[in-house]
């Protein structure tokens, strides 16, 4: 075991050693490894990456231009909405409007038709009204000549006979 304890100090030596043949090599691996993948990894990954970016980018002005399409929609919507709702109001203020003019023409109507019959109803009163007094004259007539007839029958003289004619004359007319 002292022969392993007394090879560790020259082992520790020589792995410290700096050895410029083995760094130049070291560099010129390194160099020639960048090289490589600068030539065959860099621009393709570099390439791949600036795609992936543009693509990336065009998503979200795509997105940016679908969110503002949707938020015009969305007002061009919420003006239509009130646009509709107003055009319901109107239609149902001119279904009112309509409605009330159609009341109003009907009870017009109506008072028309009332005030038609109650003229005609005077016009037939005023006819009945006519034809009674026609028929109460006749009759007045007739019963006159009755009545003349029984004077003459008595044989009353002719002053007296004025007399009588005269007088239910007056009262036929007053009572016309």
């Amino acid at each position: 075991m002292d022969k392993f304890l007394e090879t560790i100090p020259r082992l520790v030596e020589d792995g410290l050693a700096i050895d410029p043949g083995q760094i130049g090599m070291q560099l010129l691996a390194t160099f020639i490894l960048f090289a490589v993948v600068f030539k065959f990894l860099w621009k393709p990954i570099t390439n791949l990456l600036e795609e992936r970016r543009e693509i990336i980018s065009n998503d979200l002005e795509e997105a940016k231009n679908a969110n503002s399409n949707a938020h015009q929609i969305k007002v061009e919507l919420e003006e239509k909405l009130a646009e509709a709702k107003n055009e319901a109001k109107n239609i149902v203020e001119a279904s009112r409007g309509r409605g009330e003019s159609e009341r109003t023409r009907i009870v017009v109507e109506a008072e028309q038709e009332a005030a038609n019959r109650l003229s005609r109803a005077l016009e037939d009163i005023d006819v009945e009204y006519q034809k009674a007094r026609d028929n109460i004259s006749n009759e007045i007539v007739t019963v006159a000549f009755q009545v003349a007839e029984k004077i003459i029958e008595k044989e009353i003289d002719s002053s007296k006979h004025d007399d009588v004619v005269k007088g239910f004359m007056k009262e036929v007319e007053k009572n016309a």
